[in-house]
């Protein structure tokens, strides 16, 4: 029995550094540059693992777009957007992972904020977008 689960285990870290290769070889050809960088320079406000970053000056809607597109690239479902489309934004929140809870970076004072669905209680903080029209984008998981 021990030495199945050997055989268990020794393919299961095959079968990792396999998907580990293809990804180094897919970043080779295509070029890619990676950077590592977690003392980020656009960081302007920052609170344990809330952070604001400042961005290109843009509607909130063309932001969330943006945001839902590159989701798409990467197979995730997408984003739901509350608050006012038009409202031109600089600056995002974000937390770190899935600390993301609007309320605890909105002090931060964000143009626009990011959060993942089971981070959020629709019925309330997506309503506080819609009545004071702050954008919030909310990614599904």
């Amino acid at each position: 029995m021990k030495h199945f689960l050997n055989g268990i285990k020794e393919d299961g870290r095959l079968a990792y550094q396999e998907v580990i290769e293809k990804k180094k070889q897919w970043i080779e050809e295509s070029q890619m540059v990676i950077i590592r960088s977690h003392d980020v320079m656009d960081i302007i406000r920052s609170k344990d693992y809330y952070n604001v970053y400042k961005i290109e000056p843009d509607a909130a809607w063309n932001v969330a777009q943006k945001i839902a597109n590159s989701l798409m690239f990467l197979d995730q479902p997408g984003v739901a957007f509350y608050g006012d489309e038009n409202r031109m934004v600089s600056s995002v929140g974000l937390g770190t992972g899935c600390i993301c809870d609007p309320r605890q970076y909105l002090e931060l004072g964000p143009e626009l904020q990011i959060t993942i669905d089971d981070a959020v209680r629709t019925w309330v903080l997506t309503t506080y977008a819609e009545d004071t029209g702050d954008p919030l984008v909310v990614k599904r998981v």
